[in-house]
């Protein structure tokens, strides 16, 4: 299925994991909320390496990434990913998103809002 290979972790198990060989790593909302802080960690390190990590929602590791999430949500017909070249995701009806904005050295680097 579009040429990947997915991999199933149990979470809370493992200590320190490698993910070497891995391109993207997804990480749901119900798993992200049950990350140990060795599990972020090697996640973080995949990261700063290069790979691609999809998360979803509020959790530790998006505050660990330094993602903020406001108290608003806006409006989105489109939906454009701006870290790697994928095409743009047309939206219809339109989708109800959760604003954020990350942080980084304490400049915002990505956002999401109305525009």
């Amino acid at each position: 299925m579009f040429g990947f290979n997915p991999v199933h972790r149990d979470l809370g198990v493992e200590k320190k994991f490698s993910l070497a060989g891995t391109d993207m790593l997804v990480v749901p909302f119900a798993a992200g909320k049950k990350l140990m802080n060795i599990e972020m960690n090697s996640i973080l390190e995949f990261v700063e390496k290069g790979g691609v990590l999809i998360i979803d929602g509020e959790t530790p590791l998006a505050e660990k990434l330094g993602i903020v999430f406001t108290n608003r949500t806006v409006s989105a017909t489109r939906i454009k990913e701006l870290t790697i070249p994928v095409p743009e995701s047309n939206c219809q009806p339109p989708v109800r998103l959760q604003a954020f904005y990350r942080r980084k050295r304490n400049r915002i680097v990505q956002e999401c809002e109305q525009r």
